[in-house]
């Protein structure tokens, strides 16, 4: 009984939790300010979004990408993916409210960064599936050439060459080509951006009126 009054006693004498204030106020391991709710659809929590001035700033090369960690790109796709959300909230409220919407530049910049995170990340998956690729391949081979030598061992003929093992590997797994969508995405990606074509002004031929009274006004 005297154990039992115990703990009822430190029970009303707690002092009250912080986990729900440090759970929606703080955060432990920044000290930056946090945008929660309708804050993170605007370019400033206060003033809201810029309509006269656009962001600078330019879309990310491949280059650049591709020397970043997975966890770097992981924390720039949901960069993107935030200023997406915030450029799709200020257009449909544009065009709701009949405003010149000024981010058209930003919106395909953000466009641009995240085709090449996703090539980025395609690269090293097809990277990474081609060096598997070659160890299961070289493994399979082994264990092909192991077993071709027993059938030949056992049918008394000469022992399997490179050739042998190679044809055999091709019939169980063939080569795939990549689609014509990659393969149109990687030549793209080599050839590098397109320079502007020179389009020249082409002056349309004037039809000239036949009325000798009004021959005197063309020029």
């Amino acid at each position: 009984m005297m154990i039992r009054a115990c703990l009822n006693q430190l029970a009303l004498t707690r002092a009250p939790s912080v986990i729900a204030w440090t759970r929606y106020t703080s955060r432990t391991f920044t000290s930056s300010i946090v945008n929660r709710g309708l804050g993170e659809f605007f370019d400033d929590a206060k003033d809201g979004w810029r309509w006269k001035e656009g962001a600078p700033g330019r879309a990310w090369d491949a280059s650049e990408l591709r020397q970043k960690s997975f966890d770097d790109l992981h924390k720039l796709w949901f960069v993107c993916i935030k200023e997406q959300n915030l450029l799709a909230s200020q257009g449909e409220e544009a065009r709701r409210f009949r405003y010149f919407f000024p981010h058209e530049t930003r919106v395909k910049r953000l466009r641009m960064t995240m085709s090449r995170i996703k090539l980025v990340l395609w690269e090293r998956h097809k990277a990474h599936t081609h060096a598997m690729n070659i160890v299961t391949r070289e493994k399979r081979r082994e264990e092909l050439k192991i077993e071709l030598a027993e059938q030949a061992l056992e049918l008394g003929k000469q022992a399997p060459n490179d050739y042998t093992l190679e044809r055999a590997l091709s019939e169980e797994q063939p080569y795939i080509p990549p689609s014509p969508k990659v393969e149109r995405i990687l030549r793209k990606e080599q050839e590098g951006a397109k320079k502007p074509r020179n389009i020249k002004a082409v002056r349309p031929n004037r039809v000239i009126n036949s009325n000798p009274s009004l021959q005197k006004f063309i020029v």
